[in-house]
């Protein structure tokens, strides 16, 4: 699930945007809301070859958990970099 998550879960470059908009409340927004699904991303979809495991408890617990910490990774680079900038 992990690898999957972090090989095929998108959405990276949307969520370093919302992290230069809104900063601290988008990270605390994908950490309260999101709820990121294998079977719902296109690229996980098409190129996994775990197709049979997106119903597995255990698969969907370590995909949820590394897509989510990566979601919340791009909003913090996206909200250091407007603050390096607005420092400059």
């Amino acid at each position: 699930g992990q690898q999957d998550a972090e090989n095929f879960h998108g959405k990276k470059g949307g969520h370093i945007a919302l992290g230069v908009l809104f900063g601290p409340f988008a990270i605390l927004g994908t950490a309260l809301f999101a709820d990121p699904d294998p079977s719902k991303g296109a690229k996980t979809a098409s190129m996994s070859t775990n197709k049979q495991m997106f119903s597995d408890p255990a698969y969907l617990q370590c995909y949820k958990k590394e897509a989510k910490s990566g979601l919340i990774k791009a909003e913090a680079i996206g909200w250091a970099a407007w603050l390096i900038f607005l420092l400059l």
